[in-house]
Order: C-alpha cells, then structure tokens, then sequence
C-alpha cells in the first residue's frame, strides 16, 4: 500500500495518494503508519495544519516505528514545533541529532525548543556544541542579530 502511494506522489497523484490511504486508515484507525504517510504527502501538497493532525494521530495510535531516517525525524519534529508541540518535538529532534551529532543548525534548533521548553541548561549544552561544530555559523548568526536589533 505504501508503495502504491510513492508511486502516486511520484506520478503528481496526490488525490490517489490519500484515496490510497484514506482506505488504509478507514480499514484499521489503528495503524499509525497510514497517518504518518498521510501527513507526509499533506505536507507536500502544502496542507500543513491537516499534516499535522495525522501526524499526532499517528503519535496517539503509538506508532510501533519511530521515524526511518533523519528526515523523517526532521519532518515530525518542525510540524510538531510549528504548532508548538515542543515537548513532543524535541523527541524527534533528539533522534534527528543521533544520526547528525554535528549539525550545528540543528544544534541551534533543538537550543530554541529547549529554550521554549524552559530547560535552559540543556539549550545551553546545544548551544556550545553548535559553536565546536561550527563556529564560523554561530559568528554569522550573531552578525545577523546585531543588524536586527539596529
């Protein structure tokens, strides 16, 4: 079923796509996996408030996989934090990092979450990373802020 979807999504048949799933979910709502692929391609076609929907369905039916690879990890947790569920994000985020420990921007993204989270020693510790990983990085980003608040 899965594939079938791909090959939607990579023909530009987003409607077959979610018929596809939409038919998965109907068949078993307990399968968290249809909502992750749902929210995927609802992401893709630029419905991002129903994307996140199915994708805290996919959350609360437990999904037995946790995102594949780094990208889905990124995908969950930037829906997640848009509509700041950073409690939940930062999960995502965090497993996002064990793939890249080194990725100063999402060294930097994980500092904000935890800075919105209130653990600020852990936004802190994603901070100084960020600058051993890159610090070039952190001296343009402290650039930019010094021309936002002229």
């Amino acid at each position: 079923l899965y594939s079938w979807t791909r090959m939607k999504m990579e023909r530009k048949d987003s409607e077959g796509a979610l018929k596809l799933l939409d038919r998965a979910i109907s068949d078993n709502p307990k399968i968290g996996d249809s909502y992750w692929y749902k929210a995927i391609v609802l992401n893709q076609i630029g419905k991002k408030d129903e994307a996140v929907v199915n994708l805290k369905q996919a959350l609360d039916a437990r999904m037995k996989r946790t995102p594949a690879n780094f990208q889905e990890a990124i995908f969950a947790a930037d829906l997640l934090t848009q509509f700041q569920e950073f409690g939940k994000s930062v999960v995502y985020y965090e497993q996002a990092l064990r793939e890249q420990p080194t990725n100063a921007r999402l060294l930097i993204t994980l500092a904000n979450v935890y800075t919105r989270l209130g653990t600020q020693d852990k936004a802190k510790e994603m901070l100084d990373r960020a600058q051993l990983a890159d610090p070039k990085l952190i001296e343009e980003l402290k650039k930019e802020v010094e021309k936002q608040k002229k």
